[in-house]
C-alpha cells in the first residue's frame, strides 16, 4: 500500500515537471526527530497558494481528466500506517513528506 502512495507522488511530480526545461525529481529518506521521513520533491509548477489547503480533499483536482483521488488515497494509506503525509511549497516546485511515526 505504501508503494501505491509513492507511485501517486511520483506521477504527480512527473506531471508537475512536464513543462519544465530542466526536470528534477528527488527522493530523500532521513531520520528527523527520531522518525523516518521520506520526501518526494520536484522543480515543477508547484501548487498555487490559494488551493494548497484543498489538495488532500477527495475529488479535488487541477488536471483535465484527473480523478482527484491520488493524494486523498495516499494520505489515507499513510495514516493507516500511523504516519502522516504533508505538503511543503518550495521556491520552485513542491515537496511531499511522509512521516512514519512509532
Amino acid at each position: 500500500m505504501i508503494g501505491r502512495c509513492l507511485i501517486n507522488l511520483y506521477l504527480n511530480a512527473i506531471y508537475a515537471v512536464s513543462g519544465s526545461a530542466e526536470k528534477t525529481i528527488k527522493t530523500e529518506i532521513k531520520m528527523q526527530n527520531k522518525r523516518i521521513v521520506l520526501s518526494v520533491e520536484d522543480n515543477g509548477t508547484g501548487v498555487q497558494k490559494e488551493i494548497q489547503n484543498k489538495i488532500f480533499l477527495p475529488f479535488f483536482t487541477t488536471r483535465s481528466g484527473g480523478s482527484g483521488i491520488g493524494l486523498t488515497l495516499s494520505k489515507s494509506i499513510i495514516e493507516a500506517h500511523k504516519g502522516y503525509l504533508n505538503y511543503k511549497p518550495l521556491e520552485q516546485g513542491s515537496r511531499f513528506e511522509i512521516w512514519f511515526i512509532d
